[in-house]
This record gives C-alpha cells, structure tokens and sequence, in this order.
C-alpha cells in the first residue's frame, strides 16, 4: 500500500530513526502479520509483507499488546527475550522500539521503530511520547482505511445482488441468469471457480447445470 509506506516513511524520519515496520493484529491465528517496512539504510533484511509472527513465540511482544505500552529492546540487553533477540539479528536489527496500534480502545497492531546500528541509542521521553502520538495517529488512519474499505465491498455485494435480482427477474434465459451470477460471484468472493447443481427429485441426486472457472469437465458429469 503506497499510503502506509508513506506513513513508516514519514514516522521513521520524525523520530530519525533507521527503519519502522507495521504489522496488523490477526485476533483469530493470534498473531501479528506484517503490512509494511521501511527501513533508510541497506542494512539487514526488510521484513516481508504478509509474514505471520504467532505472538506464542514473542512473548515480550504480546506484553506489549496486552499492556498497551512501548517497550524497548536491545540485542545486547540480556533482559531481551531470546526468541525476539533472535528475530532481530536475523532482520539485522540492533534495537527496537514496540508500540501497541490501539484504536476505539482495540489493540489492532504494532509499530516497530528500529535501529539497525543504534551504537547504544537509547530513546527519550520526549522522542518515545511522539512516537506514541505517531501510533495513534497510524493507528486512526489504519482503522479509517478499514472502514471504508468495508463500506466499499458492501456497496458493491449489494451492487451485485441488485445486478443479479435484474436478471432473474427480467430473463427466461437461464444460461444468461447463470452467466450473470457467476460473474458476479467469482468478482466479489475472490475464488477461481464456481458451480450451480439442481436437485432431480426422481433421482433424488444433485445434478450439474454450468459451471463457470474449471479446467475440466469432469464435474460436468458429477451426478
């Protein structure tokens, strides 16, 4: 998303830091997953969007989450909890600064504001109460850009329910009825293929009508 990199971009020059990394919370895999990192130096690894951290292996970091307070981590701090330690040597991090992502009094993520040469960098109050502002802030804009994205994908089922309500009710045809609801099926569930059966109530058996996205035809034959 060009906005959020925006966002790191912007929050990693506020607070100078090296790098900054956004992850939304997944409440149902009970972890963290990865949206965007940004990092000003060729230092490390960036991490990758889309990549799950389950929070059973970070414990420091679900601490974080259920506290709803920063907290600081160093590689060279032996307080540092091994499993983060050895998440932060393989991103080529030094040091790291953990802020809950809390809106509408939900925790919905992370911000990671990292060093990856921090050279004992230690944050100041000062520099840890914007960061904390920066968070509410992203956390806002995160939780607005959800919104609407829901709004939007309402509007267009509801789009494509009227679009499907037309054609029934204006078509004999039902090769073109089941035309129009497959296509609008396969736009708004996002899958590749989909199928329409009719009960035989002599044989009692779903048989196959049309189909729409399979590369054989040998449900064509299901019965």
């Amino acid at each position: 998303d060009v906005v959020l990199k925006t966002v790191v971009e912007q929050v990693t020059k506020a607070i100078n830091t090296d790098g900054c990394t956004l992850s939304f919370l997944d409440q149902e895999k009970d972890a963290i997953v990865t949206m965007v990192d940004y990092r000003r130096t060729s230092g490390g690894i960036a991490d990758v969007s889309g990549t799950i951290y389950p929070l059973k292996d970070y414990p420091a970091t679900r601490s974080t989450l259920e506290n709803r307070q920063p907290l600081f981590e160093s590689r060279s701090d032996p307080r540092t909890d091994p499993a983060e330690r050895a998440l932060m040597e393989k991103l080529g991090m030094d040091s790291e600064l953990l802020l809950p992502l809390v809106v509408r009094n939900q925790v919905i993520g992370l911000m990671e504001l990292y060093e990856v040469d921090s050279k004992g960098r230690a944050f100041t109050d000062d520099e840890i109460r914007l960061a904390q502002s920066l968070s509410v802030q992203t956390a806002i804009f995160i939780d607005n850009a959800r919104l609407y994205e829901h709004s939007e994908r309402r509007l267009q089922q509801t789009e494509a329910l009227r679009t499907i309500d037309m054609a029934i009710a204006g078509s004999m045809d039902l090769d073109f009825v089941f035309n129009v609801i497959f296509g609008n099926i396969i736009s708004q569930l996002d899958v590749d293929a989909t199928v329409i059966l009719l009960y035989n109530p002599i044989t009692q058996i779903l048989e196959y009508r049309a189909g729409r996205g399979f590369h054989t035809e040998a449900l064509q034959h299901t019965a």
